[in-house]
């Protein structure tokens, strides 16, 4: 769990240090296409950032962990074309003289950005491991069994799009943050690949505090797990969610998208609806209680956006189920049918919950009968 914070937290810096580099910035954005193409947004970006962060965790946890080398997946091709058309595999070398000389290819020259990313990449980051102590320290534990699913910058147009000054104004109280900066989480969540079930996951915000004075945004850092039968994580829950009256009213988050008109109007009667942009952040609000049930009834959503998320709600009892048969919960092993990220995706929809008695509030309603 120390690693898999620690890797989250060199991600976050990373993510900051790109929007920092506004000359760099620009030239960070690639159009996805073909299989790697989301097909339920007109505009889907990846960005070095993002490429960069998922080759950084698959380095740092294989250098670390061999046994996951090849059991690392995330949602982004380690392809990038630079300016000039190039094709380069994006990937984190062995020296730090190594990888500058590999960025500077990608970034065409540029090679005091290439230096930049380099030291960030090699920076051996140290957070603070909240609770972290908690957890049994198991020299037996199985790591062959282990796969971990990445999203580097889940939020990537609030990523590429977000406003400092304006956003920060965003996070000032403990209401949900529709898009933008605070909306953007960088996920990686640990399976078992003989069960497919989530065991462990991190979610880090690069982007949850705003410094008025300094112009500059720090993280935070969300874990959970299962061992032994045991629940941990640093759950909080701010204090004026803590003191809400059982009487207020249940709010369930959905899609900035939309969800189809018979599906709003049958949770409206029962919930505040608000929407909000991050499939990941949706979940983190879920597991912070900003909110008490999170409903996609669409094939929106895949494992990289999922997995870290569903193993934070299961350190407090909850959990993530499919919508459509309100029933199963996401397993994290086999691909669907076909080819490209369509293999991965929630095709049958998501529902994330805090506690079993909103599940089952929730699942009368979809069913009416309640």
């Amino acid at each position: 769990m120390k690693s898999l914070i620690r890797c989250s937290e060199k991600a976050a810096c990373i993510a900051r240090a790109c929007r920092n580099e506004k000359d760099l910035f620009q030239l960070l954005v690639e159009e996805k296409i073909g299989e790697d193409k989301n097909k339920n947004s007109s505009h889907d970006f990846k960005t070095l950032a993002d490429v960069l962060i998922q080759e950084s965790i698959r380095y740092d946890m294989g250098k670390e962990f061999p046994e996951l080398k090849d059991s690392i997946q995330g949602e982004e091709s380690n392809k990038f074309t630079n300016t000039l058309g190039e094709s380069i595999q994006v990937e984190v070398c062995s020296t730090l003289e190594e990888t500058s000389k590999l960025l500077s290819r990608v970034l065409t020259g540029n090679q005091n950005a290439a230096d930049i990313l380099a030291k960030l990449v090699h920076y051996d980051a140290k957070p603070e491991f909240e609770d972290v102590d908690k957890i049994p320290d198991d020299s037996e534990f199985n790591v062959e069994d282990l796969g971990i699913w990445i999203d580097p910058i889940d939020g990537t147009n609030n990523y590429i799009r977000g406003k400092d000054e304006i956003d920060a104004l965003k996070i000032e109280t403990d209401e949900v943050v529709a898009k933008g900066l605070p909306v953007v989480t960088v996920l990686i969540g640990v399976f078992s690949k003989s069960t497919g079930t989530p065991l462990a996951g991190v979610v880090n915000q690069p982007f949850a505090f705003y410094d008025k004075q300094t112009k500059g945004w720090s993280g935070r850092i969300h874990w959970g797990c299962e061992y032994a039968s045991q629940l941990f994580n640093n759950s909080k829950l701010p204090k004026t969610l803590s003191e809400k009256p059982e009487s207020a009213t249940e709010k369930v988050i959905l899609s900035l998208s939309g969800e189809p008109s018979e599906v709003v109007e049958r949770l409206k009667p029962h919930y505040e609806c608000i929407p909000a942009g991050g499939a990941g952040h949706k979940i983190l609000c879920v597991f912070l209680g900003l909110v008490d049930v999170y409903v996609t009834s669409k094939a929106s959503t895949y494992k990289w956006d999922t997995c870290a998320g569903q193993a934070l709600l299961q350190s407090i009892g909850g959990g993530c189920i499919e919508y459509v048969n309100h029933e199963n919960g996401l397993k994290y092993n086999h691909p669907n049918p076909g080819s490209g990220i369509s293999q991965w995706c929630n095709n049958q929809g998501v529902i994330a919950f805090r506690h079993k008695s909103q599940l089952e509030k929730l699942q009368s309603i979809l069913n009416n009968t309640g």
